[in-house]
């Protein structure tokens, strides 16, 4: 079984929020070529597509979608406002989103991989 590569998921979660790679590669100072390299390998180690090409940007799939709701809850579990779609932490909560960020990964885990297992 393949191991859940953290710095996937986040590469992942960013392409994703962004819908555009050659944005986030330079944000996250990799080359272009890096970065599609460490989807592909997310991709493989999940055994599924996450996304469509449409011309030029990204569209997730359903599973993206799927994957990118699991993403959210671990790099960004407080959430929204619900006012213009502002972000909000409340300080002192770095156990709490701890908490939230372990509780997610398994969650991912479990429902993905052991998935993957099951049917391999």
């Amino acid at each position: 079984m393949p191991r859940m590569n953290y710095h996937h998921l986040y590469y992942f979660w960013r392409v994703a929020s962004a819908g555009n790679l050659t944005q986030v590669a330079k944000e996250i100072h990799l080359s272009q070529s890096a970065l599609s390299a460490q989807l592909k390998q997310f991709q493989h180690n999940l055994d599924m597509e996450l996304f469509e090409r449409e011309g030029r940007k990204l569209v997730l799939t359903a599973e993206g979608r799927k994957v990118l709701e699991y993403a959210e809850d671990i790099f960004f579990p407080w959430g929204t406002t619900g006012t213009g779609g502002k972000k909000w932490l409340c300080t002192g909560t770095a156990t709490c989103v701890d908490w939230c960020a372990d509780k997610s990964v398994a969650k991912l885990y479990r429902e993905f991989y052991f998935a993957i297992d099951a049917a391999g």
